[in-house]
């Protein structure tokens, strides 16, 4: 013979243990956990504790144009083309002190495949800009410590959507600035 509960009752006795369970566990609490320091890995291409690190980029790209100038298939136009980019980029960076950095950075930027010259904006052609200085500048300051931070050199400078002064990163070349940078830098804006 099954015996049957009453449907109201089992929600209720579902509830009550919940509420009379919590009190009881609330006392019970697990011995504080010791702060651990974990130090910090480096990143692979970096040596002397993060103060000398070096950052390659490494980038190929396929493009085809075809009547982009007039939409007219029926006229070939003369940057009608196909070619591969490839830019090769290499920078070093120095920081023997927190406030204090060097960084430069070498560029290696080739059009190949191409029926257009190798100069670049000849009939937009992206051309060769082989083994050129892309960055060199100086940094000064800690941010952390004081708010003022002063960069001097030649540099890759974004500000908001890039669309004024930026790197444009999707050229082949991008753009740089030989600029005296001063910032002030607070919680909550920088100018």
């Amino acid at each position: 013979m099954l015996v049957s509960i009453p449907r109201i009752i089992t929600p209720a006795a579902v509830i009550g243990v919940c509420i009379f369970a919590r009190p009881v566990c609330a006392g019970d609490t697990a011995p504080p956990k010791e702060a651990r320091i974990e130090k910090k890995e480096p990143n692979p291409p970096s040596f002397w504790e993060d103060r000398l690190s070096f950052d390659i980029e490494e980038r190929v790209r396929g493009e085809i144009r075809e009547n982009n100038r007039d939409f007219d298939s029926s006229v070939q136009d003369d940057n009608d083309d196909a070619w591969l980019l490839n830019r090769f980029r290499l920078g070093l960076a120095l920081k023997p002190v927190s406030w204090f950095k060097f960084y430069a950075q070498t560029q290696d930027s080739r059009e190949a495949f191409s029926d257009r010259a190798n100069i670049p904006g000849v009939r937009s052609a992206e051309g060769d800009d082989i083994f050129d200085l892309r960055q060199l500048y100086v940094q000064l300051g800690d941010v952390k410590r004081f708010p003022v931070l002063l960069t001097v050199g030649r540099q890759a400078i974004s500000y908001g959507d890039n669309r004024l002064v930026g790197d444009s990163r999707w050229g082949n070349f991008g753009r740089t600035f030989d600029a005296v940078r001063l910032r002030f830098e607070q919680p909550h804006f920088w100018v």
